[in-house]
């Protein structure tokens, strides 16, 4: 899988993810997508496109450690609960 391709895959992993890179690159959804497909090429757009993607798997990657944080807190106050009865 080429580099575009895999960006591409990535990026579409994320809702709304064409919608904020054609905001950040200043172009059309179309233009985006035109240049993910490897049709044309635009090299400030991939760079864009690689740092988008970048900065949505940290986040996706913080908000579930924050979930796994929070299901472990539950289960803990579940299990001293259940010690109390």
């Amino acid at each position: 899988m080429t580099t575009v391709k895999k960006i591409y895959e990535g990026l579409k992993k994320h809702d709304g993810s064409i919608t904020e890179l054609a905001k950040r690159g200043n172009c059309s959804r179309e233009w985006v997508r035109r240049v993910l497909n490897g049709t044309h090429e635009d090299s400030e757009l991939m760079l864009k496109a690689a740092k988008l993607w970048s900065e949505l798997e940290h986040k996706e990657k913080a908000r579930l450690e924050s979930v796994g944080r929070f299901a472990n807190e539950a289960e803990a106050l579940s299990l001293s609960n259940m010690q109390l009865a």
